[in-house]
């Protein structure tokens, strides 16, 4: 008993000398922490009047808070600089804060607050229309919610996967999460997602063509909107509502609502914003025919746009300006703006694909982060338990006989503990390696996918912007007019096919499809891509489908590929003659075969088509080039599909391509 209390009595006098030795250190934290609270409110207020203002004030206070190891609080200055550059529509330098956000909150393991992060970023991804990794990051921010019932996080992320949804076609599923948000939001009173949902119901509707509920949700929303003050929100609004009054033909209402949203806009110094708006508008004086007032708000948003760098808004504008000159008798300077926004279309197509290949690099980088971040954190805890050991060891050193014992059963305990924290570390360290070696490998689809883009698309762009160049500087006869009209739409439909399968391709390598079996007939499915290429081939060939009408069950958009790919490929070989598509029914199974008149495959070929390590691609007959992608994605789409697919020569000439898929 004594023995104890001469412990407890030591350990007090180390706790206060241990509080002394702090006092000045924990006092310093508290002066600053104050310090900075004051001026991120400063910060508050200026927000929505002034962000830049607002965005000084922030990095301003987290200088202060920076001097001390504040994870929370950093956290929390980071997510409201992310904020302010997400009102401005800056959404990439919102995502870098909101990234800067995640780390700080990790460290601090608070999961509430990780909750928030994971939200904003969300928001960040979809406002840069990266759907899928913003429906990810949702995801996540609602595990969390719905882990400790926050109700009011759980109606906004439901509403902000609503819109998700909606931009992903997804409209039944999108729905459901608006009306559960616009539920649960109602139950606590939340007025402000009352509104934003009801806000996007209104535009899921017009999206819907249901234009007198669009109206009245809408409506609805701008009420509360208004009264609620909610700023950020009222630009969005007032678009989508005029967007219901255009299609009622009430184009003074629709000009006055964008009038507002307008003025809006640049108080908020939103300039993406603000190029959409004057786009809008410039579509309603077109339908007005008022065509000086169209083109002068063209150019207002023209140079906003460029001096945002916002290629998606000049992209729009060049289209309106090309309709404009065409319906006021200027084919030559709608022909001229009509390539402006072909220019652009190229460039965004290219910036959307890239944009991809980042976003999914970020995310292998995001998670190599989190494990990063893991390991020091067990690495810090293992540094805090020695500390807390020494401590103890302190505490108890007065008397020699319990130090003895203390240190014996430390020390057998601390072995055990190193051997599992070598045995973790050294599994975590495997872990690393092996994510380096998968980024490693994706660098590489990365770059053998650029490097197809480079050359196998620049020959047929090339080709096209050649044949309509002729077209519009030359005198032709009609019919060499139809030729010309005819070898542009075959030039095109092949380019096109290029594309699909180079993105089908890039997001198998990145294993982004799903197998999504529905039950369909063959034979409509056969007939409509007979259909299709019959309209586009310029050679003498007869098509003949001979499928029957059989309902199966497999992904229809993989065979739908499948099936479109044998075809081009049968057309490529053969110069006249005929392509025959034909089905049989043998142990369970169907097989679909296209047969074609051309010169046949050669033994090197037979051998070798269908190799996963080579990529085959001949010269047809009408000197068509390929790429070698459409074999292996109908090889790898068929065998996704429980199918078989292999080549052999017809005896008669020609080649038959055939594949197998099971009944059900």
């Amino acid at each position: 008993m004594n023995t104890t209390k001469v412990i407890l009595v030591l350990a007090l006098f180390g706790c206060l000398y241990q509080t002394v030795s702090g006092q000045d250190s924990t006092t310093e934290i508290t002066l600053d922490t104050i310090r900075a609270a004051k001026i991120i409110q400063v910060g508050n207020d200026l927000m929505y009047t002034n962000p830049d203002s607002a965005n000084l004030k922030y990095y301003e206070a987290l200088n202060i808070l920076q001097k001390h190891d504040l994870p929370i609080k950093h956290a929390k200055v980071y997510l409201k600089i992310g904020f302010v550059h997400s009102l401005k529509g800056d959404f990439p330098e919102a995502l870098q804060n909101d990234l800067l956000s995640l780390e700080k909150a990790k460290l601090s393991n608070d999961s509430l607050l990780l909750m928030k992060v994971f939200n904003n970023i969300g928001d960040d991804h979809m406002n840069s229309r990266n759907y899928e990794i913003a429906y990810d990051f949702f995801s996540r921010a609602l595990q969390v919610a719905n882990k400790y019932d926050k109700k009011n996080v759980i109606a906004t992320v439901n509403f902000n996967m609503g819109f998700v949804l909606k931009a992903l076609g997804r409209y039944n599923e999108a729905k459901e999460r608006l009306i559960h948000a616009h539920k649960i939001s109602s139950e606590i009173n939340e007025h402000t997602i009352i509104a934003h949902s009801l806000d996007e119901l209104g535009h899921l509707y017009f999206l819907q063509e249901n234009y007198p509920e669009a109206k009245k949700s809408l409506v609805l929303a701008k009420s509360l909107i208004d009264s609620l003050d909610i700023k950020e929100a009222r630009v969005d609004n007032l678009t989508k509502l005029s967007d219901v009054y255009i299609q009622n033909n009430e184009f003074s209402t629709a000009i006055e609502l964008l009038d507002k949203a307008l003025r809006i806009a640049l108080i908020m110094n939103n300039d993406n914003q603000q190029s959409s708006i004057l786009n809008q508008l410039a579509n309603i004086y077109l339908q007005q025919k008022k065509y000086n007032n169209a083109r002068e708000v063209l150019n207002q948003s023209i140079l906003i746009s460029k001096n945002s760098k916002n290629d998606v808004e000049i992209y729009e504008s060049y289209m309106i300006y090309s309709h404009i000159e065409e319906e006021t008798g200027n084919p030559t300077k709608a022909l001229g703006f009509l390539r402006k926004h072909n220019h652009f279309k190229d460039s965004i197509d290219e910036i959307l694909l890239n944009t991809r290949i980042s976003n999914f690099q970020l995310q292998v980088e995001i998670d190599k982060k989190d494990f990063e971040i893991s390991l020091l954190n067990a690495r810090e805890q293992q540094r805090l338990d020695e500390i807390q050991k020494q401590k103890s060891a302190q505490n108890v050193l007065v008397v020699l006989m319990a130090l003895l014992l203390f240190l014996l059963i430390t020390v057998y305990r601390s072995g055990i503990r190193r051997r599992k924290i070598n045995i973790l570390l050294q599994q975590h360290k495997e872990e690393v390696v092996k994510k380096n070696n998968e980024l490693d490998e994706l660098i590489k689809v990365k770059d053998k996918f650029i490097s197809i883009l480079a050359h196998d698309l620049r020959s047929p762009i090339r080709s096209l912007s050649a044949i309509l160049g002729l077209a519009v500087k030359q005198q032709m006869t009609e019919e060499e007019l139809k030729s010309i009209i005819l070898e542009i739409k075959t030039r095109t439909e092949q380019t096109s096919n290029l594309l699909d399968n180079l993105l089908e391709w890039a997001l198998l390598q990145m294993d982004k499809i799903t197998v999504n079996k529905t039950s369909f007939d063959i034979h409509l499915l056969v007939e409509s891509n007979l259909e299709m290429i019959n309209n586009m081939t310029g050679k003498d060939i007869e098509f003949k489908n001979k499928v029957e009408s059989l309902k199966i069950n497999a992904d229809k958009n993989m065979i739908d590929l499948a099936i479109r790919n044998l075809l081009s490929n049968a057309i490529k070989f053969t110069k006249e003659g005929e392509v025959i598509v034909g089905l049989k029914k043998f142990n369970g199974e169907v097989i679909i075969s296209v047969q074609d008149s051309g010169k046949g495959l050669t033994d090197h070929e037979l051998a070798n088509i269908f190799d996963e390590n080579k990529m085959m691609s001949n010269e047809g007959t009408g000197r068509e080039k390929g790429t070698g992608l459409g074999l292996k994605l109908t090889k790898e789409f068929v065998e996704r599909n429980g199918g078989k697919i292999w080549a052999e020569n017809n005896p008669t000439g020609g080649s038959v391509f055939s594949f197998s898929l099971p009944v059900k």
